[in-house]
This record gives C-alpha cells, structure tokens and sequence, in this order.
C-alpha cells in the first residue's frame, strides 16, 4: 500500500471550519442554551474544562478531517449530490448510529442528542464540500 500525499492546507482549513462552527452551534446564538441546560456542569471547572475541550476539540477536528480527506480520495467523490450523500453516510453510520444506543443507555435527553449529532451532520456536510474543492 502506498502512502497517500495530502492537502495539509486542506485539512487545517477543514479543522478550522469545523470548530468554527461549534463555536457558532454551541454558542448562545444558536443552540447553547439547549446544550448547556441539558448537562450538569459544576460552575467552578467550567473554566478548566472549556480550555481543555478547546484544545483536544481542535485536535480531534485535524483527526476528522485527515481522515474525510481521505475517503473523499479514496472513494472518489466529485459533485455536489456524491459529497452530500458521502456526507450523510458518514454521519449516519459513525455518529447517529452509535449516538444513538448511547444516549437511550445513559438516558441522555433528546434535545441533547439532536443538538450534538446535528452539530456533527453540518460540520462533516461542510468539511467534505470544503475538501471537496480543495483537492
């Protein structure tokens, strides 16, 4: 197997826009109040937690965005509607479905669900039609 070269300008830009949109997704504007009154937090670490989060956040955003990199190349996705379907898939089989046995298990609202899986249906939506382009 050969190593594939990447779009390293891509993937950071991907990265970024990812977390750009939570930033947006769990703000006030749009979805934070939703999110914030659907988990416990402990005033005192919010702080400390927000950093931490920021970071590993980013990390993971360059994770998943290496990796959509890829399967765009690999499954050889060009247009619209082949990105929006490869976007969909993705989200449904490795966020929906796993999401979804969890929250039932550690009975998680609803509302928190859809705010959480949502965020993660728009950003991949975004970072393949981002990538997309950039490749």
């Amino acid at each position: 197997m050969t190593m594939l070269h990447f779009n390293h300008t891509a993937v950071l830009a991907s990265a970024l826009l990812q977390w750009l949109i939570a930033l947006l997704w769990y703000s006030p504007i749009f979805f934070g109040g939703v999110w914030k009154s659907a988990i416990d937090l402990p005033a005192e670490s919010r702080m400390t937690r927000m950093i931490r989060s920021i970071i590993v956040a980013l990390i993971g955003n360059l994770l998943v965005s290496f990796v959509l990199l890829h399967v765009i190349v690999w499954a050889d996705v060009e247009g619209l509607r082949r990105t929006v379907l490869l976007s969909f898939g993705l989200w449904a089989g490795f966020i929906f479905a796993p999401f979804s046995a969890q929250y039932i298990y550690e009975n998680r609202p609803v509302k928190l669900f859809a705010v959480n899986t949502g965020y993660w249906l728009v950003a991949i939506l975004a970072s393949c039609l981002l990538l997309i382009h950039m490749v």
